[in-house]
């Protein structure tokens, strides 16, 4: 399934665009596919083969993670991990 992947500061900025597509049945593949489609993202997103703890992945704007299917889901959204006060 292809959807649209909305892109975040730092990751943003290492594609270069606010918005791409990618294809997976689950968050994390469309994850991986973005990765695949932009390697640049690899450090950023992953530690090691796995997606770092922080990352903040959104399904049509709710909360969700790599296991959370993209059926019928048309915006997935990756955000580096946030930090404030």
């Amino acid at each position: 399934m292809t959807v649209r992947v909305r892109l975040f500061a730092d990751i943003r900025e290492r594609v270069d665009e606010e918005e791409v597509e990618a294809e997976g049945e689950t968050v994390g593949e469309v994850v991986e596919d973005l990765v695949a489609r932009h390697p640049s993202l690899e450090e950023r997103l992953y530690n090691g083969e796995e997606l770092r703890r922080h990352l903040n992945l959104t399904a049509d704007g709710e909360p969700a993670e790599p296991e959370t299917s993209t059926e019928g889901v048309e915006e997935v959204a990756v955000f580096p991990p946030v930090s404030g006060g």
